[in-house]
């Protein structure tokens, strides 16, 4: 399996000590990060370094995380692998979510081991494929 250092992960989300604890784990663990605080500044960073997580939260200033997944889908040709993170208990926003290509969706306030089961999930997905065929 591939090392979280050549992975790079987008966080969007509007509170800064949600976004600066999930960047410390994160780079802690290795994985290149970018974070952004609202939908422009996420689709300016991507655009410049299409990453290959992104950590959504459902509601950002200028849009939703799912019109932010939408962008995201169209930047690029490579597979972004979503996880949609909110406090938002709503049924109808859990099922956009997968509607919108999700992989996982944590349920603010999650634990470092349920967002580092996500990632190990999408690694799994990530590199299992191509080393079918190595």
């Amino acid at each position: 399996m591939k090392s979280a250092k050549n992975t790079t992960i987008l966080i969007v989300d509007d509170e800064s000590p949600i976004l600066q604890a999930l960047r410390i784990r994160l780079e802690h663990a290795r994985y290149e990060v970018i974070a952004a605080r609202d939908v422009a500044t996420a689709c300016q960073l991507a655009r410049e370094n299409v990453p290959d997580i992104a950590l959504l939260d459902v509601n950002l200033p200028g849009g939703t995380g799912f019109e932010l997944a939408d962008k995201l889908d169209r930047l690029s040709q490579k597979t972004i692998y979503k996880v949609f993170i909110s406090a938002s208990r709503n049924k109808e926003n859990h099922d956009r979510a997968w509607k919108c290509g999700a992989v996982a969706y944590l349920e603010k306030p999650f634990s470092t081991d349920q967002l580092f089961d996500a990632l190990t999930e999408i690694d799994e997905r990530r590199f299992s494929l191509p080393d079918a065929f190595a």
